[in-house]
């Protein structure tokens, strides 16, 4: 049996008298093996979907305070992904090419 992380955290708190159910997310199965009919689509659409389905349950069920901060986080984690190069963007303006 592999190793497992558990991570406990509060739940939100009861909304219109119902109570938030207790959320597993699994992390178990690799992603399927690269065929050779597979197409960027198709990850893509696995993407999607997983992502998708584990913000859902991450929005509903968690408190506002957690989701928000855990948001805050993600995307400081990959703010360096949406940086935008200003020496490119001089350069290229320079050539006269819009960018």
């Amino acid at each position: 049996m592999s190793e497992q992380l558990i991570i406990a955290v509060s739940q939100a708190d009861p909304l219109f008298g119902r109570c938030a159910p207790d959320v597993c997310i699994q992390i178990v199965e690799p992603l399927p093996p690269w065929r050779g009919d597979s197409s960027l689509a198709d990850l893509d659409r696995i993407f999607e979907a997983d992502a998708s389905r584990i913000e859902q349950a991450l929005r509903d069920y968690l408190p506002g305070g957690t989701y928000d901060r855990l948001l805050g986080r993600m995307l400081g984690h990959k703010a360096s992904h949406l940086r935008v190069p200003l020496g490119r963007v001089e350069q290229h303006a320079e050539e006269g090419e819009a960018r």
